[in-house]
């Protein structure tokens, strides 16, 4: 299946940038990490308490620096997904807590979180997973994230995006149940 990749033009693209380059200097973006906050603090970007004010020349600086090109790594070499070359990589949205079906509008279920899953794993145009793709309401929230990970390493062999609000907490939780 080909899928358009374009969807920008390039007067489109600039002005995007430029209404980017305009909030990130003006407005500037809070972060919630001390961590963050001393980097950009140590790279000499203007800082008043959680806000970081980013200029164009601070911006294209550091998108001169990065690498043009990276893998993420799935779990084996057919699985990895090359990000850069001008190639547009495909992910599910997360956090959906109803399911359409036909007509009927409904909660996300276990059964749904699974099927969704395996569509994704065959899928010829996502190349990447999402742990988080459906809020399962039949099951308490507090199990749900350890039933994604370990419904997730069942049934998934690519990449996967990660939660990494607190990169922790969903490996210190993990316990290898199965349901």
């Amino acid at each position: 299946m080909k899928i358009k990749s374009d969807f920008f033009t390039e007067e489109e693209i600039h002005l995007l940038h430029y209404g980017t380059v305009k909030v990130l200097s003006n407005i500037g973006i809070e972060f919630c990490d001390d961590m963050a906050l001393e980097v950009f603090r140590g790279n000499g970007f203007k800082v008043e308490g959680r806000r970081v004010y980013i200029s164009e020349d601070d911006l294209n600086n550091a998108l001169k620096s990065i690498t043009k090109t990276f893998v993420l790594k799935g779990r084996t070499i057919d699985d990895d997904v090359v990000v850069g070359k001008g190639k547009t990589i495909f992910a599910p949205g997360g956090g959906t807590v109803f399911v359409r079906e036909g007509n009927e509008r409904r909660s996300a279920t276990t059964e749904d979180y699974e099927n969704f899953l395996k569509l994704n794993q065959t899928s010829k145009v996502i190349s990447i997973a999402n742990p988080n793709m459906t809020e399962p309401q039949d099951m308490p929230i507090e199990e749900r994230n350890i039933y994604r990970l370990v419904k997730w390493d069942l049934l998934q062999v690519m990449t996967y995006q990660a939660n990494v609000s607190k990169p922790l907490r969903n490996f210190v939780k993990l316990k290898l149940t199965m349901w």
